[in-house]
């Protein structure tokens, strides 16, 4: 099942990646000379949750390519060494499970952190995805700010907005 963002959060998302706490993130405890170097892979099948997390991830100074299924992150992982992956669960072909199961399988010379980013909010669901390798789990939808802490914490930055 593929989840969708209301037109509501969609809406929200899209004016949050335009806010200012996004735009002075830089200035406000996100080190520039930091996240230059950090790149992150960013997997779901929904294009505009894609653009907008790519968008606040870029705005606050990281690198970022992009996956729409479990086959094209896999792909990615090994072409592009990401130092991060943000991974949607519900995907076509192979889904963020699935992504996790293979990486844990056969891992990348160097194993990159991941926050599981989905709609399934299930207890099961985030003790499998912990199970399985993710390092933090965050469910949709979700404020730009918190994302940003998160991706700090995730690379132990200790990311401030404010």
């Amino acid at each position: 099942m593929v989840h969708q963002l209301s037109g509501a959060a969609n809406q929200r998302l899209a004016w949050e990646a335009r806010s200012p706490a996004v735009a002075s993130a830089n200035e406000s405890g996100v080190n520039a000379e930091m996240t230059k170097r950090k790149k992150f892979l960013v997997v779901d099948d929904e294009p505009m949750l894609v653009e907008l997390v790519q968008a606040v991830l870029e705005r606050a100074g990281y690198a970022v390519v992009t996956a729409s299924d479990g086959r094209e992150a896999l792909d990615a992982i090994r072409r592009e060494a990401p130092n991060a992956i943000i991974l949607d669960i519900n995907m076509p072909v192979i889904d963020g499970f699935g992504v996790l199961e293979r990486l844990a399988a056969d891992p990348p010379p160097s194993m990159p952190k991941t926050l599981v980013l989905t709609a399934r909010m299930g207890i099961g669901d985030v003790e499998e995805a912990m199970a399985l390798g993710a390092s933090d789990y965050l469910a949709k939808p979700f404020s730009n700010e918190v994302l940003l802490r998160r991706v700090g914490r995730l690379l132990g930055e200790g990311v401030r907005l404010n």
